[in-house]
């Protein structure tokens, strides 16, 4: 018996920089044995209508709310910025939907565990991911700890993250990251 693939919706994806389009659209796309991406929504329907032509997406959506009340998907990702995380996945929440949302889910705790009953209610997979721990940067930078390379940390500080591809040459051969611009 063949299982039915899971109908992916995309919320923050603009081709070749949001973290939707370096992160989750090529690891989807790895996964294609289980998940089908089937729309995707921004802002506007525009930037949505963009997006979906620019990576091949059958279906463009108006609003968050019109993404999750259709019937031709099952999950929603949800990469949009964090102050509209908790709008975003209350909407899709409310309409029994599945949904795996970048970290933080909410902005406060009583968001977070509102969100969480919610889910709980509706018997959904709802996920707060922290995907960035298994991120090329962040794992170089573990390996190069454990291995003592860089001596004794005293302090450390983040200033900013590398652009889509910055990682292609180095990464590829060691299987950590292939170029997000291969599918969109």
């Amino acid at each position: 018996m063949k299982k039915q693939k899971l109908r992916v919706g995309l919320a923050g994806l603009q081709a070749g920089r949001s973290w939707a389009a370096v992160a989750h659209l090529p690891a989807l796309h790895e996964l294609s044995d289980h998940y089908e991406i089937v729309g995707v929504v921004n802002s506007s329907l525009e930037s949505s209508q963009a997006a979906a032509e620019a990576c091949a997406i059958p279906r463009a959506f108006g609003s968050i709310d019109e993404m999750a009340a259709s019937e031709d998907i099952d999950l929603v990702v949800v990469t949009v910025r964090v102050p509209l995380h908790y709008e975003a996945v209350k909407s899709i929440l409310s309409h029994g939907k599945h949904v795996y949302c970048e970290w933080p889910l909410g902005r406060t705790l009583a968001e977070a565990e509102e969100l969480t009953a919610m889910a709980r209610e509706r018997s959904v997979v709802a996920v707060a991911g922290t995907q960035a721990r298994v991120s090329p940067a962040i794992r170089t930078l573990s390996e190069l700890i454990k291995t003592n390379s860089i001596g004794s940390i005293v302090s450390s500080s983040i200033h900013g993250w590398a652009t889509p591809g910055g990682y292609d040459q180095r990464y590829k051969k060691r299987g950590i990251f292939t170029k997000a611009s291969q599918w969109c």
